[in-house]
């Protein structure tokens, strides 16, 4: 019995900790990040699938201007997965 009380505040903290670290999802960042990045209205930015790929890490597909394209999300930072990740690679 004891262990079940000390496994119920540890996932509410781990979970409240992801929260406050952003890993949640936001699509109005996500939206203006590809809006800015291709040039194009984000009212012309729908986000089609979203998975998300572990703690921190989630995967998009979006229609930005009629265009498919796939945006990932590493912490907080949205990145078109088509580019290199920043200070990686050469």
């Amino acid at each position: 019995m004891q262990r079940m009380l000390l496994v119920v505040p540890l996932a509410a903290t781990l979970s409240t900790a992801c929260a406050t670290l952003g890993f949640t999802s936001s699509r109005d960042t996500l939206v203006r990040t590809a809006a800015f990045d291709h040039n194009c209205p984000p009212e012309k930015v729908e986000v089609l699938a979203e998975q998300e790929d572990g703690i921190g890490a989630a995967s998009f597909r979006l229609n930005v201007c009629g265009v498919t394209r796939t945006y990932k999300r590493y912490g907080t930072m949205y990145q078109d997965a088509s580019k290199p990740m920043p200070g990686v690679g050469g």
